[in-house]
């Protein structure tokens, strides 16, 4: 999280923007009568989530302490939390897909500046890149003599 008030507002800001553009994606989803998700589905989405986030800790207290911790009181309140969160992932997903299929959906080519922070990220935060060549050539034409 950024330490300075302008970042901290900026991240605030992005955060709600991004919350609601999830949310209208979600209504208009729901609006769509061809989109449908199983429950089969969103369970096999929180089972696998589960999995993946109990397997971050060493014993099964430990996991219950970070739930409370979480504010989530029993394992079955977190499951139906994750159940919510992958309807909705689910949903959004279902309706950008046939976005995609029918040529209305187009992916953005990142900015500069989400490039700078991808590659940052990806060498620990280092801000210095890697030693590069770059060419230029001039090419000069020259007149044929008419002799």
């Amino acid at each position: 999280m950024p330490t300075d008030s302008a970042a901290l507002a900026a991240a605030r800001r992005q955060l709600l923007d991004d919350m609601v553009d999830q949310e209208l994606l979600l209504q208009t989803a729901l609006r769509d009568t061809s989109i449908k998700i199983t429950d089969q589905q969103v369970q096999a989405s929180v089972n696998q989530r589960l999995r993946d986030i109990r397997e971050q800790f060493a014993s099964e207290n430990d996991y219950r302490r970070q739930l409370l911790a979480s504010g989530f009181g029993t394992v079955e309140e977190y499951r139906r939390y994750l159940a919510e969160e992958a309807r909705r992932s689910l949903t959004i997903g279902a309706l950008q897909q046939q976005l995609r299929e029918k040529g209305e959906l187009h992916p953005l080519p990142p900015t500069e500046r989400e490039l700078r922070a991808a590659f940052e990220r990806a060498n620990g935060g280092q801000q210095h890149r890697p030693a590069a060549v770059s060419l230029r050539q001039i090419v000069i034409r020259r007149a044929r003599s008419r002799a």
